[in-house]
């Protein structure tokens, strides 16, 4: 993701490619985008205008985290939760049916 800086306002996660229209329409004097690269699902340089009128600039921010790896932790930590209710699910069914158990021995 970029971040396109008009005069006051910055716009993360400005839509790709940026176009000439754009960058005019909205004023935009400076695109930002980190250093790490995801996989790209476009052909070309989504950022080609910005570049050829001078206003990219490429920052490294020293982190390697990119929304692939935030996704990827979400989906892991939402499959252990899952497993996690499920055990206690199956205890708590486990523990109702010991309890039945007993007062039907009554």
């Amino acid at each position: 993701k970029a971040v396109v800086s008009t005069q006051s306002t910055g716009v993360i996660g400005a839509p790709y490619p940026l176009t000439a229209e754009l960058l005019d329409h909205f004023r935009v004097d400076l695109v930002v985008h980190g250093k790490i690269a995801e996989a790209a699902d476009h052909d070309e340089d989504p950022v080609l205008e910005a570049k050829k009128r001078g206003i990219f600039k490429e920052i490294d921010s020293g982190n390697e985290l990119t929304t692939d790896h935030i996704v990827k932790r979400i989906y892991e930590n939402r499959l252990a939760f899952l497993d996690r209710n499920r055990k206690k699910q199956e205890k708590e069914i486990r523990n109702i049916e010991r309890m039945n158990e007993a007062t039907n021995d009554e």
